[in-house]
């Protein structure tokens, strides 16, 4: 389904693409535009395999960290790209060391 229908079809969703080199089961999402990025970041959190108590995650939106309150659809209006896609990298760090 082409991204316009897509958007045509559930007017209060935003497409979503997660970009990661970790092991998620579920990368593409119709996010709620009344969602944070909190909330969002509970959703893919759920879908990671692997991630340890001691690691955290970071979630990039054109390589910038956004504030986890911030409203997804004011998010996607600012950095969506020209496929009308938001593209979220997430990546990981050692955080209590090990």
């Amino acid at each position: 389904m082409q991204i316009k229908n897509l958007l045509e079809k559930y007017p209060d969703f935003v497409p979503v693409m997660i970009e990661s080199d970790l092991e998620i089961s579920k990368k593409k999402y119709l996010i709620r535009k009344s969602n944070t990025l909190g909330q969002v970041i509970m959703h893919v959190r759920k879908n990671i395999t692997g991630i340890r108590e001691e690691e955290a995650l970071f979630f990039l939106i054109n390589n910038t960290m956004i504030p986890i309150s911030s409203n997804i659809s004011v998010i996607y209006d600012e950095h969506k790209k020209d496929d009308f896609i938001l593209y979220i990298n997430v990546c990981k760090e050692n955080t209590f060391g090990n």
